[in-house]
């Protein structure tokens, strides 16, 4: 330390252990600081190795599966099968169902694990796809989005992707809502992405456990992103997340 004295040699001030302590306090900072964005960077490469690995299950699922079941489907139509043969007519019938369901339901895995328009066209469309692939007569989904960017991160794109799909099944499998409403609106600095509907709600500690799981894994996502996450279910679920883009 070093005595900061007056004109007749009394100490009037003792400085540098100040010093020290900050500088002290400083280099932990930065260290903690470092050490978080290690952690950050480990995470985004096992979400980059993770989506790499749906996308090869996605395009054999495309390219292998469903053309193989759309060839049975295509030979299926082209026997001859006795008209007169009711039960050839209703076996037909019964395997063209199954295959059409079979089709369809490959299309739809092979669109959640890789979206393609997410990749292509950006977030608004895949989102835009989602939400139209989700609506049925029993639930209106109403869309909304707004952005001063063309495209952002595409780590943070895939991720609101992810966010969204999540929230969307969560929805569709137990809310019970008849009307549901997504926002996503995308500014300079931050997105902000709102989902709610007018259904039952729920006890975040009661609630299901698939709900529950889906909701943690949300907001693990957005954690990672350092962005925020609010919810409400008292009339209906509110759920708002924003997420930092600088």
């Amino acid at each position: 330390a070093v005595f900061r004295r007056d004109d007749k040699g009394k100490v009037m001030e003792k400085i540098g252990i100040t010093h020290e302590i900050t500088d002290r306090k400083k280099l932990e900072q930065d260290t903690i600081n470092l050490k978080l964005v290690q952690q950050k960077e480990i995470v985004i490469a096992v979400l980059d190795a993770q989506e790499e690995e749906r996308k090869k299950i996605a395009e054999s699922l495309h390219n292998d599966l469903g053309q193989l079941l759309y060839a049975i489907k295509i030979r299926m139509e082209a026997l001859d099968f006795d008209k007169n043969e009711i039960d050839y007519k209703t076996r037909k019938k019964e395997i063209d169902k199954f295959l059409e369901q079979s089709i369809d339901k490959t299309r739809n895995i092979s669109l959640l694990l890789t979206p393609q328009l997410l990749e292509q066209f950006g977030l608004n469309d895949a989102i835009e796809a989602m939400v139209n692939n989700l609506k049925s007569d029993s639930l209106w989904i109403n869309y909304k989005f707004k952005s001063t960017k063309n495209r952002i991160d595409s780590n943070i794109e895939i991720s609101i992707f992810r966010i969204v799909q999540e929230l969307l099944n969560n929805l569709v499998r137990h809310s019970e809502a008849g009307i549901a409403m997504v926002s996503l609106d995308i500014s300079e600095s931050i997105a902000t992405l709102v989902v709610k509907d007018d259904g039952k709600g729920f006890e975040m500690e009661g609630s299901s456990q698939s709900t529950g799981i889906g909701l943690r894994m949300v907001e693990n996502r957005v954690k990672l992103l350092n962005g925020k996450m609010a919810i409400s279910s008292k009339e209906g679920t509110k759920i708002s997340v924003s997420i930092p883009l600088r």
